[in-house]
């Protein structure tokens, strides 16, 4: 058992080796296969008593363009062929200890926060995990009528606490709640980050929707549409490209820490900022990045659900076929792309230049790991009301599940509970 499903916590990370490749994208063939599960790497060996010091990296900890790239390729080359080196382990380390540490107003926490530390809102059902209903987020956004400067493009994140005399949240007077999200899960995270955004782009977009209905609305820049559909792949608005810059966001946003990063680098404590080193970051980004997927072979009396996920066109975006150094991915059951999901799933408002319809696909593969409540929002208590919250492009597919007679229902739904 891994330091992620240890009840202790207590021994480092178990790096995932290569899968074996998954089945074709659809239609599958009959009877299709269960994805290959990612094979148990060697386990990394156990922690000292004391964190690590700091080894020459063999990474490149940078946060220039050039720099960020060389470490994810640095980070795929490690997931391909499970290989770390000590000074990757010890970073990795480190990482672990900034993932479990309660901060303060004294280490920086706040002033506005929502939590004191990442393991607080990623833990169910062990460490990396997603988070509860308690823990939801609610993101604000708006623009001033009449503006072209659309500032959709960076929505605000209501705070959950507020230091102890300190003025309110400056929350800009035109915005308004645009959506909800719960903690997602971040077992693995390294695998999304680690694929070509050429495979990603590569993949039929547009032909998924149904032909002169679903069309990409005005409004939607062209620099986001393509980069939804390629580099940026976190978040459910996608962002961000990498693991690192998703830390820098989520380390500002739920906690209150400020890094050398310009557009997170200030608050107004009495900690001096930066309240986090880049080296910091890129030891979180590492432990998060590297943490094993929560890919597993789906058992065998799941064959006819996973048949029917498949065929009624579930797997058209839930589904992977993605390759890193030439090696098949852990099958993530996301295409990565941007999907219009119809009016029930959409935000009030745009967010991240991203149409308030459009989501991109949640990996399913830690369904098993899940036992709700499900959907971004967490507003589904069971799977079967999340598949029905679905519309847009994925009307078909709910509509065909609806269709499906109690027993083929029922398999189904056991089958993506044990994704």
């Amino acid at each position: 058992m891994s330091v992620y499903r240890s009840a202790a916590f207590a021994a480092l990370v178990a790096l995932a080796a290569a899968c074996g490749k998954p089945a074709a994208p659809p239609p599958p063939p009959a009877p299709p296969a269960a994805p290959a599960p990612a094979p148990a790497a060697p386990a990394v060996a156990p922690p000292a008593a004391a964190t690590p010091t700091a080894a020459a990296p063999s990474f490149p900890t940078g946060f220039d363009f050039a720099a960020l790239k060389a470490r994810v390729d640095w980070r795929a080359h490690v997931l391909a062929t499970g290989e770390l080196d000590a000074a990757g382990k010890a970073s990795v380390e480190r990482g672990r200890a900034l993932f479990v540490r309660t901060f303060t107003p004294q280490t920086g926490l706040g002033p506005f926060h929502n939590n004191t530390s990442c393991l607080a809102c990623h833990n169910q059902p062990e460490p990396l995990g997603h988070g509860v209903a308690d823990e939801i987020t609610h993101f604000w956004a708006g623009v001033y009528p009449g503006n072209d400067a659309d500032e959709s493009k960076n929505p605000r994140l209501m705070p959950r606490y507020t230091a102890e005399g300190h003025a309110p949240f400056p929350m800009p007077p035109h915005f308004a709640l645009s959506g909800e999200r719960m903690p997602p899960q971040l077992l693995g995270l390294g695998w999304l980050e680690a694929i070509p955004g050429e495979q990603i782009r590569a993949q039929p977009h547009v032909a998924k929707a149904e032909p002169g209905k679903y069309l990409e609305p005005q409004g939607w820049v062209p620099e986001k549409r393509e980069a939804a559909r390629g580099t940026l792949r976190f978040g459910l608005k996608p962002g961000v490209a990498t693991v690192d810059e998703f830390i820098i966001g989520a380390l500002h946003a739920e906690l209150g820490i400020t890094t050398p990063n310009r557009a997170f680098d200030k608050d107004d404590d009495a900690v001096p900022d930066p309240e986090m080193t880049f080296d910091s970051v890129v030891d979180l980004a590492n432990f998060v990045a590297l943490s094993p997927p929560p890919a597993r072979a789906l058992p065998p009396e799941h064959a006819a659900g996973l048949q029917t996920f498949q065929t009624i066109g579930c797997a058209k975006c839930h589904w992977s076929a993605f390759t890193v150094e030439g090696k098949p991915t852990p099958q993530l059951y996301t295409d990565l792309l941007t999907h219009d999901l119809g009016p029930a799933l959409a935000d009030k408002q745009q967010m991240e230049n991203t149409p308030a319809a459009y989501s991109r696909t949640t990996p399913l593969w830690a369904m098993h790991l899940n036992a709700g409540p499900y959907l971004h929002d967490g507003r589904a208590a069971t799977v079967e009301a999340a598949i029905l919250a679905h519309g847009g492009e994925a009307t078909h597919a709910r509509d065909a599940f609806a269709a499906l007679d109690a027993a083929a229902k029922r398999a189904l739904l056991a089958t993506v509970g044990a994704l």
